[in-house]
C-alpha cells in the first residue's frame, strides 16, 4: 500500500491500463473511483462530527452535574466515558 493511503482509498488504473480500453470505459472506471473516494471521505467527516459531537456532551454532561452540585460516581462515569474515548482513540495503532 502506497504511504498516506488508507486501505479503503481506491486508487485509478495506470494511464497504459486506462488506455487500452474503450473510452467509455475509462471513463467510468474513473467516475466509479471517484464516487466511491467521496463517498468514503464523507463517511470519515460525518463520522469525525459525530465523535465530537459525543465527546462534547460528556463534558457538557460533567460540567452540568458539578455545577449542580452532583458529586460522586455519577460525574465519574460521565467523564470517564468522554476522557477514555478520546485515549483509546490516541493510543490505538494506525
Amino acid at each position: 500500500m502506497a504511504p498516506g493511503k488508507s486501505q479503503t482509498q481506491r486508487s485509478l488504473p495506470s494511464l497504459n491500463d486506462l488506455q487500452l480500453l474503450n473510452e467509455q470505459v475509462a471513463v467510468e472506471i474513473i467516475k466509479y473511483v471517484d464516487r466511491a473516494n467521496t463517498r468514503d471521505t464523507t463517511h470519515r467527516i460525518v463520522g469525525m462530527g459525530c465523535a465530537t459531537v459525543s465527546f462534547l456532551s460528556c463534558i457538557g454532561a460533567f460540567v452540568y452535574l458539578v455545577m449542580n452540585g452532583h458529586t460522586g460516581a455519577g460525574t465519574g462515569i460521565v467523564l470517564g466515558a468522554g476522557v477514555l474515548g478520546v485515549v483509546k482513540v490516541m493510543i490505538k495503532p494506525n
